[in-house]
This record gives structure tokens, sequence and C-alpha cells, in this order.
């Protein structure tokens, strides 16, 4: 298994990172570096829009975090984290 992928986070996650409260950020972060360590974590589900590649959804307390691994480059590709309507 390919491990140390680096992590690289959109802009829009990271401002939803920034605003939620410390617990919550916390466990976003220990997920997404478990993640960058092994990239190719099934999600919950995937996603696979017309014409784009597959993306990994994963449900984390009340988040949707969805990402794809880079292989080609080695970096994880977290292009969304939403907080999820309770």
């Amino acid at each position: 298994m390919i491990s140390g992928y680096k992590l690289v986070v959109d802009g829009e996650a990271v401002h939803v990172l920034l605003k939620c409260d410390s617990r919550s950020r916390q466990q976003l972060l220990r997920f997404l570096d478990g993640l960058s360590s092994n990239p190719h974590q099934k999600g919950d589900y995937r996603l696979q829009p017309p014409n784009d590649r597959n993306y990994e959804v994963k449900l984390i307390a009340q988040f949707k975090v969805t990402y794809w691994a880079d292989n080609a480059v080695r970096e994880l590709r977290v292009v969304d984290i939403q907080r999820l309507i309770r």
C-alpha cells in the first residue's frame, strides 16, 4: 500500500474547518490525517459525476467530506466539507 500522500484541501473546505468548534475541528483533522496516511480508504458512498473522476464521500459526525486520491502526484485532495443539517 502506498502511504504518505500530501493533503490538499480546497479553500472553501478550509473555511468550514475554521468555523467549526474545536472538538469538531479536531475530529475532522484526525480523520484527514488518517486519510492522507491511507488515501485509498473507501467512503460511505461514491459520487460519479458525468465526465469527471470518482469521488469518495465519508460521513464524519455531523460532516460530509468529499475527496479523491491523485495517485500521479501522491496527493489526497479534499474537495468539499459540508456540515450536515440536523
